[in-house]
């Protein structure tokens, strides 16, 4: 029987136009990802009742979201600020949360930056930019 891959949600409906570019990325058998179809469909809290990694650029991350996300062991901002996630819900889930400030590369190193992040983080390592 073979390990689990990791479940890593990327909540914002617009990582769909990337799927390909996300699924190459991903370090093979490692990583599961999901993408919601749209924003505001009501399926991150779904899609979070597994998931152990989030990515976000624009949706939400509430108290009331988390508590979906039993499982989840960090958040990863696409953007130098946490605006949007309640970083106490964070701390007291034991949620670390990381962000990524604007480095102005080309959205597929954007990405590679986001999902390096993320599996640094799942290798024991402290991830980068770290906020909680």
């Amino acid at each position: 029987m073979g390990v689990r891959a990791h479940r890593l949600v990327l909540a914002d409906a617009a990582f769909a136009a990337d799927r390909e570019t996300i699924e190459r990325l991903l370090p093979p058998g490692r990583f599961e990802a999901r993408i919601p179809e749209r924003d505001g469909s009501g399926a991150l809290p779904y899609l979070l009742t597994d998931a152990e990694y989030l990515i976000t650029r624009s949706q939400p991350v509430t108290a009331s979201i988390l508590q979906f996300a039993s499982r989840l062991r960090m958040v990863q901002q696409d953007g130098e600020r946490a605006d949007g996630i309640d970083l106490a819900a964070a701390r007291v889930r034991g949620v670390v949360v990381a962000v990524l400030p604007p480095t102005g590369g080309a959205r597929e190193e954007r990405l590679r930056a986001l999902l390096a992040n993320i599996a640094r983080h799942a290798d024991g390592e402290e991830p980068l930019h770290r906020l909680v």
